[in-house]
């Protein structure tokens, strides 16, 4: 059995979640008003587990731990990826070589992308009365057993 885990609620949707927000050049923490994902909290959560299909490749390799997906929601409320980052990850089964770990981190940071590139646009957050871009950062598990 696969299990996708989120490793935080997602505080980033709460309110004082945003560990940063970028207007113009310049980074203000907190901002006013954060963006809102249509539906709210439950139907995020509902979205990435729906939406988040796991590559063949990181089932066949054991491929497990914890993600953490670096995103910006922008001022149109469309959501950028800036980086998927697979430090916390490991291949759990033996012998794997050396393109087919390279082939399998590839595939799973292309569906996490694509996920929530695809995703819904949010309301945007607004500073001042003025639509800002948020970064957030959402940490997840995949687990296998």
């Amino acid at each position: 059995m696969i299990r996708l885990l989120f490793a935080v609620l997602f505080c980033a949707l709460c309110g004082s979640s945003a560990f940063s927000q970028t207007v113009s050049d310049t980074t203000v923490t907190p901002i006013e008003i954060n963006p809102e994902f249509p539906g709210g909290h439950k139907e995020f959560f509902n979205y990435v587990n729906s939406s988040l299909k796991l590559p063949e490749s990181v089932v066949k390799t054991l491929y497990q731990g914890v993600v953490v997906v670096f995103f910006t929601v922008d001022t149109d409320g469309t959501v950028v990826v800036n980086d998927v980052n697979q430090n916390k990850m490991a291949f759990t089964k033996k012998r794997i070589d050396d393109e087919d770990r390279v082939t399998t981190q590839q595939e799973l940071a292309a569906a996490v992308t694509k996920a929530f590139t695809s995703m819904p646009r949010w309301k945007p957050g607004t500073q001042n009365g003025k639509a800002v871009r948020v970064k957030y950062s959402m940490p997840f598990t995949i687990q296998f057993g």
